[in-house]
């Protein structure tokens, strides 16, 4: 029986699976009749090897961590423009990031109707208030509490409150000031020790350049 050799895929033929499956819409990629549209932009590979690679190698391949750079940003916006929130098509387009990385950019940083406003007192308690009641989940706090606000300038913030007031807790406590009564009782220092007043007397300090009578 014959058995077809197997060849290593190039980059150029990786690059041509990927601009093939974002032609033929992405969304589709599960549905394996596809692959036999996606197949005719890649000579001499038919279906079953453009889903085996891409699956294999390519779905998971070169995914970035880290900071967005600006390219990666402006294939994302474009996609977006192109495919809504089909984030499995989007990832396809960026190519260096996958699906959950895309939504979560789009709705953490670069989405337009974001409120990038200050925080205000009254949001701060109430943001603390809605820790206490739904637990450290952001999501649903901000869906709740604060429409606009994203869940990670929700933890962003709440963060830097705990931050905050836990410094007060370093600050040095003072002492109480005394009572008239434990005053008395303090051992002061007379001019004359053989006084017979009973009223404290305040001990006097020496300066410099000056003389104690």
């Amino acid at each position: 029986m014959y058995q077809r050799e197997r060849r290593s895929w190039s980059a150029a033929e990786d690059q041509l699976l990927r601009d093939a499956i974002a032609k033929e819409d992405p969304t589709r990629i599960m549905n394996p009749s596809k692959w036999h549209a996606i197949a005719r932009h890649i000579p001499n590979r038919n279906n079953k090897d453009c889903r085996k690679r891409w699956f294999a190698k390519l779905a998971k391949a070169d995914v970035a961590k880290g900071n967005w750079s600006p390219e990666e940003d402006e294939r994302l916006l474009k996609a977006i423009e192109k495919y809504g929130s089909r984030w499995t098509a989007i990832a396809t387009v960026v190519e260096t990031r996958n699906s959950d990385q895309c939504a979560k950019r789009w709705k953490d940083t670069l989405n337009p109707s974001i409120d990038r406003t200050s925080w205000t007192a009254v949001e701060d308690a109430k943001l603390v208030e809605a820790v206490n009641t739904h637990g450290k989940v952001w999501s649903k706090i901000v869906k709740t509490h604060f429409p606009g606000r994203t869940g990670l300038a929700a933890k962003n913030r709440y963060n830097s409150i705990t931050r905050c007031n836990s410094g007060l807790d370093l600050l040095p406590k003072l002492s109480p000031s005394p009572t008239s009564s434990e005053i008395s009782t303090l051992p002061y220092s007379t001019s004359d020790s053989s006084s017979s007043s009973t009223s404290p007397v305040t001990p006097q300090l020496s300066l410099p350049g000056t003389s104690t009578p």
